[in-house]
């Protein structure tokens, strides 16, 4: 079935992949577990982005060098699941009165976030020569996260941390036996655009100002709602249980958006995301009740689904073909670099003004970045 299917090929590929990313879920508990502070987390979560923004630039300039994504990503991939395994064994061992995870996982950070890249491009290639809609694809993504890290989460409470790294290595075994069977992709002409090197114009500079931006907004939410439900009285372990909700209603958003195909309503679909990242974040300085940030996760959900319909493949169409992984990896920079502005000045306005500062800020940005981002006339979507 897989071979004589294209469309169920990539979908398994997308499934497997992030199934296999499920432990983003676990590695905070993981640290916490072995004795380090909220400072200490803190410090490694910040050496995470930066190792996050520096890497994926320098695995796809190689996979685009020698028009070959799947090779690269196969051995980014291979070597991020050997460090995923140790992972969880290192956490015991002590190391300048560090566990050794804390150095390993900046290890991982830098497999793992070029892959993400990687995959999108091979993805959207695959979608492109096969006519089939990117978001049909990704929602298989947002799937087989959502149903692992709920297997994974159900089973910690019977056992250990060992168990959801065993689970996602084993999630990982089936993408990388894919990987060493796909076929390889047809070289892509090199056009006047690309021949002298990755040139992305002012369309793809005002796309990475918003990316930024969104993920400066979903950050916020990641690391400050649960300092928003301590605030409330509220017990912080439900934020995990929204954020579960949240991915599944990924998978509706993107079906749906899976029909605007067309690259002008890509970048309506991702106006519109950003417009519901924006209401998120105005109006959680404004929840007050546990139902009012479930409400806002689920906005959140949806937001993120539309956002991952429209993002990957409105940045094949605006850039050169041959330089697709290099394209995406930028996107990618661009996250790691809005995780760190919202973290640190989040932090910063929360420490002054409270946890609800943070919000604002965020959606200041956002608002500003979207506005330049809608108002841009882009003749390359027209």
């Amino acid at each position: 079935m897989l071979k004589q299917s294209p469309y169920m090929r990539l979908a398994w590929m997308m499934f497997f992949y992030w199934g296999a990313m499920s432990t983003l879920a676990f590695h905070v508990l993981l640290l916490q577990q072995s004795g380090l502070s909220s400072t200490q987390v803190g410090f490694v979560t910040a050496a995470n982005a930066v190792v996050g923004m520096i890497a994926p630039p320098l695995w796809a300039r190689r996979a685009d060098h020698c028009q070959n994504m799947k090779r690269v990503l196969l051995c980014a991939f291979f070597l991020w699941a050997v460090c995923n395994i140790l992972l969880p064994f290192a956490n015991g061992v002590r190391f300048w009165a560090l566990p050794l995870s804390a150095f390993l996982l900046p290890c991982l950070m830098f497999f793992r976030a070029p892959s993400s890249a990687l995959l999108d491009g091979i993805v959207v290639q695959g979608a492109r020569r096969a006519q089939i809609p990117f978001a049909r694809i990704r929602l298989w993504g947002s799937l087989g996260y959502a149903c692992v890290v709920s297997l994974s989460a159900f089973l910690l409470r019977r056992s250990n941390l060992f168990v959801p790294y065993f689970i996602s290595t084993a999630v990982a075994l089936p993408l990388l036996w894919m990987l060493f069977h796909q076929p390889l992709a047809p070289k892509e002409k090199k056009t006047a655009s690309g021949q002298k090197g990755f040139h992305p114009g002012i369309p793809f500079f005002f796309f990475l100002l918003f990316n930024t931006a969104l993920y400066m907004a979903s950050n916020a939410t990641s690391t400050f709602t649960p300092y928003l439900l301590a605030e409330l009285e509220l017990e912080p372990t439900l934020f995990s249980t929204f954020a579960g909700l949240k991915t599944f209603l990924e998978i509706p958003a993107l079906y749906i958006a899976s029909r605007w195909t067309r690259p002008k309503a890509m970048r309506v679909t991702l106006c519109l995301s950003g417009v519901l990242y924006l209401a998120e974040q105005v109006l959680y300085p404004f929840a007050w009740q546990s139902w009012h940030i479930l409400i806002l996760q689920c906005l959140e959900g949806v937001a993120f689904g539309l956002y991952l319909s429209a993002a990957a493949p409105y940045v094949a169409h605006i850039t050169a073909a041959q330089w697709t992984a290099t394209a995406q990896s930028w996107v990618t920079t661009t996250l790691f670099f809005g995780s760190i502005l919202s973290s640190l000045l989040g932090g910063l306005f929360s420490g002054w003004w409270g946890v609800r500062s943070a919000f604002i800020l965020t959606a200041c940005v956002l608002g500003l970045s979207l506005l330049c981002f809608f108002l841009r006339r882009n003749r390359e979507v027209e």
